[in-house]
């Protein structure tokens, strides 16, 4: 579909606000109402257009400066500059650069969002695609880079990435079918009490099949993560109930100590080692560093 660009300018409403007014990006299908894609005041710095004039700032200037403090490493110092180059209006250039700023920072989803609205804005740059493809490959979403590889016009050249992307979905693809077999056994596991009515009969039902000790841990895991309940309210108020192997197994519910005994003992029945130790919480209800001895 082919988009279109259009922004609005509002006055902020928090209070002691430090911005002027906010100017917001989005990108509509058809020019039908669409998705926001990004604030250009959502970086480290915020200042107004009054204020980079008021220091004897400049688009030219502040874009310079950017680019020196990427080169050196000062990616916060950067991404200043480049806020105060983007309050003179959009630039697909400074969001390019913020967008390779943000890459380099691992905050790939504003790296994401600017390259995204430069291609709303100018779909013929050739960065912009190769840079949402690294993107997306770096955070482990082969499919949307695969996608993007396959829409990015050809003089882009994404090949080594589609290759790379389509290599990770085929290994995905392949460890999931590894484990297939056990995933299918713990979650059509029978609801009878001659296989959930002890923790003998259900390490037995469960691991029967299997020979390999990794898809007798698999299916044991697979089972307990599919029919046991973390225990919210209880960890909250202190009363956890029943958290032997055989209490959690009739409850179905357990906090932290109930998941990794349950564990425990499944796996001694079934023959398998397995090593159960302490931690420390820090959530809610809990000080910080506290042992949970339960």
């Amino acid at each position: 579909m082919d988009k279109h660009l259009f922004y609005a300018q509002v006055e902020p409403e928090v209070s002691g606000s430090k911005c002027e007014t906010l100017t917001f990006y989005a990108m509509t299908d058809n020019g039908n109402g669409g998705q926001s894609l990004s604030g250009l005041f959502q970086y480290l710095a915020c200042i107004t257009r009054s204020e980079a004039l008021a220091k004897g700032s400049s688009k030219k200037a502040e874009m310079a400066s950017a680019t020196a403090a990427l080169s050196s490493g000062a990616y916060s110092e950067a991404l200043q500059h480049l806020s105060t180059a983007l309050v003179y209006g959009m630039d697909p250039k400074a969001l390019l650069l913020r967008a390779e700023v943000h890459l380099k920072m691992k905050a790939y989803l504003k790296a994401a969002e600017d390259c995204q609205m430069v291609m709303g804005t100018a779909k013929g740059l050739v960065k912009a695609w190769k840079l949402l493809t690294e993107i997306q490959f770096k955070q482990g979403h082969y499919k949307a880079c695969l996608q993007t590889c396959l829409n990015a016009p050809a003089k882009a050249d994404l090949s080594q990435w589609r290759g790379e992307a389509e290599a990770k979905i085929k290994a995905d693809q392949v460890e999931k079918d590894r484990y297939k077999g056990a995933d299918d056994r713990a979650v059509s596991c029978p609801e009878t009490d001659d296989v959930v009515g002890s923790v003998s009969s259900l390490a037995s039902y469960l691991t029967e099949p299997f020979e390999r000790d990794l898809l007798k841990h698999r299916v044991l895991f697979k089972w307990i993560t599919e029919h046991i309940s973390y225990n919210g309210e209880g960890f909250r108020t202190g009363e956890y109930g029943d958290l032997s192997p055989d209490g959690v197994l009739k409850s179905r519910m357990g906090v932290c100590s109930g998941y990794s005994t349950l564990y425990k003992a499944l796996a001694d029945k079934a023959g398998i080692e397995a090593i159960e130790c302490q931690g420390y919480c820090k959530g809610f209800g809990h000080e910080p560093g506290k042992v949970l001895t339960q």
